[in-house]
């Protein structure tokens, strides 16, 4: 067994040397270390989750209001709007615009599209239960899913 070792070991060895040197690997005519460079693979469909995704007002509260003990008030005073803008966010009754987004980036050191794919996901899911709900609607035609 243990001369397998030293036989594994040894050509691990060559081949880093030869990745260094820039030797082609022997299959693919690729330099050493490339395998699969050059080739996207294809896109995989993302299959729809049962999880409802959370409100991005909630997501606000309870991963950063709470945890750094910002208050509503605070926040609004920090973005410059109103605090019912920021408790209408929170408690689910706004949308994160573009604006928003943008303010809460600043502040938080994160991405506006982080926020806007949060508003996005939440969106999604909601024309779908909205869609469902139309579905079993009596008298209706059922429209499939895509």
């Amino acid at each position: 067994m243990a001369g397998g070792y030293r036989k594994t070991e040894a050509a691990l060895k060559v081949r880093v040397m030869d990745a260094e040197a820039g030797y082609r690997n022997r299959r693919s005519g690729r330099p050493e270390g490339t395998a699969g460079a050059g080739r996207e693979s294809p896109p995989r469909p993302q299959v729809p989750s049962t999880r409802a995704p959370p409100h991005p007002g909630r997501f606000l509260e309870t991963r950063f209001l709470a945890p750094l003990g910002i208050t509503q008030q605070a926040l609004a005073v920090a973005l410059g709007v109103s605090r019912r803008r920021v408790n209408e966010l929170i408690r689910g009754h706004r949308a994160i615009t573009a604006d928003t987004a943008l303010r809460l980036s600043v502040f938080f050191r994160t991405d506006p599209l982080f926020w806007l794919s949060l508003q996005a996901a939440w969106d999604a899911h909601e024309a779908r239960r909205k869609l469902r709900g139309l579905d079993a609607a009596p008298g209706r035609k059922r429209v499939r899913e895509a």
